[in-house]
Parts: C-alpha cells; sequence; structure tokens
C-alpha cells in the first residue's frame, strides 16, 4: 500500500524543504537534510490508516498485491487497479502528514491500529 503512495509522500516532503526551513512535527527541532526527513502519519497514523482500509475492503485477505510480477520491485502493487483508486482516494482523504528525522520516526511510539475510525 505504501508503494502505491510513495511519490505523493515524497512530493510532500520536497515541497516542505522547497518553501523554506523544515522542522520536525514531533520535537520542533529543525531538519537540515531532505535525505534525513522521514515523512510520517499523524492523526491517523499508517498502522491506522491501513487498518481501516482494509477493514473496509473485507479484510487484508480481500486486497491482492504482487512484487513485480517476475520483474525487480521494491514493495507491492495492487493486483486489482479498483482496489488501488479506492486506497488512493482513501489515503487522500484521510492521511494527515508530518516531517521527522529517520531517528525520531524510529523511536516514536506505536499506537493500536484500531484506535481510529474514519
Amino acid at each position: 500500500m505504501r508503494f502505491a503512495v510513495e511519490d505523493v509522500r515524497y512530493d510532500f516532503r520536497d515541497a516542505a524543504f522547497e518553501a523554506g526551513a523544515v522542522y520536525s512535527t514531533l520535537t520542533g527541532e529543525q531538519i537540515l537534510d531532505p535525505s534525513d526527513a522521514q515523512v510520517i502519519y499523524v492523526g491517523p497514523t499508517w498502522g491506522q490508516l491501513t487498518y481501516r482500509f482494509a477493514e473496509s475492503e473485507g479484510g487484508w485477505a480481500s486486497i491482492e498485491v504482487h512484487s513485480g510480477f517476475g520483474h525487480a520491485q521494491v514493495g507491492g502493487a495492487f493486483v486489482d487497479s479498483a482496489v488501488r483508486d479506492r486506497w488512493l482516494d482513501f489515503h487522500a482523504a484521510h492521511a494527515r502528514y508530518g516531517l521527522a528525522t529517520i531517528t525520531e520516526a524510529a523511536r516514536r511510539t506505536r499506537e493500536p491500529d484500531t484506535g481510529w475510525a474514519p
């Protein structure tokens, strides 16, 4: 699912750096290098967002992905383009981004996937 929205996430990060100084959503500290900035999900988290989307599709088993159909590919892609389109719409409607350093993001407390509902 992340593969489908990867460009949107990178565009968010890049636009933030093009606009000027960038500060961590988690600590308020300035992030100087785009390569040290990670897009994070805030209200809902990534886990909450993906959980609720999967739930709306009938569960994880209802979402088929592939890893390139024999070609090299990092991450998985949706087999069914209609599911991908519904995911992109759901993501656009509910995802809220922030930026943090890679270290900050890794240390972030994980919230329960069921802790948010659209």
